[in-house]
């Protein structure tokens, strides 16, 4: 069992943003580097304060209120197919329903067309695998070839090939969206310039779908 220590006080939460390289992350997320590679929920230290800086303009209040018209038009979408009478699994239709806003506001896509069907399919493999291992309370090694950790390991492979091509085509077609993975494209250090290359690009897209 894991235990969670929530500290409201501005003073110690100050500490803990100041003193990056005295704080860790959870075991949970350190099991998850497989999936999340070093972005912002598993990456520490320096690393960890340069994806939050350029990353911070994407969670603006706009922004937000941006995204909350997506997830009102899908849900809103899904429950006009649901009519009196009917029994549904509300977990696989919140399920369906997060996966569609996730791959609408990050890559302007359709959860049924093309990489984002892969990176969909990807990301509930991953979770459903991410489930099981709390529940064993990570002690199980992710590189013992039992089939749940093999299907895992393909599915992110899968995913992991899906957001390169999608960042690849962005790059190539030029097209500017209203979507975060053209943020994150677009986004510069302050100090520095330096914007995210493909690989923190993919690491940092895989976290927000698991935000």
């Amino acid at each position: 069992m894991g235990f969670f220590i929530f500290d409201l006080c501005k003073r110690s939460i100050e500490q803990v943003l100041k003193n990056r390289n005295d704080f860790i992350k959870s075991r949970g997320l350190r099991a998850l580097k497989s999936l999340l590679g070093e972005g912002l929920l598993s990456a520490e230290g320096e690393s960890w304060f340069w994806q939050r800086r350029l990353a911070q303009p994407v969670f603006h209040q706009k922004r937000i209120n941006g995204y909350s018209e997506t997830m009102v038009e899908y849900t809103n979408r899904m429950l006009q197919t649901w009519h009196d009478g009917e029994t549904h699994d509300i977990h696989a239709d919140m399920m369906h329903l997060t996966l569609q806003i996730v791959m609408k506001c990050i890559f302007s896509a359709d959860i049924d067309a093309g990489e984002a069907k892969v990176v969909a399919n990807a990301l509930d493999v991953a979770m459903q695998w991410f489930e099981s291992k709390r529940r064993q309370n990570f002690l199980v090694w992710e590189w013992f070839p039992r089939p749940e950790n093999i299907r895992y390991r393909n599915a992110i492979a899968q995913m992991d090939e899906a957001i390169y091509k999608l960042i690849q085509e962005r790059r190539n077609s030029g097209e500017k969206s209203n979507d975060l993975l053209t943020m994150l494209m677009e986004a510069k250090d302050e100090k520095t310039l330096q914007q995210m290359d493909d690989i923190p690009l993919l690491s940092l897209s895989e976290n927000i779908c698991h935000f």
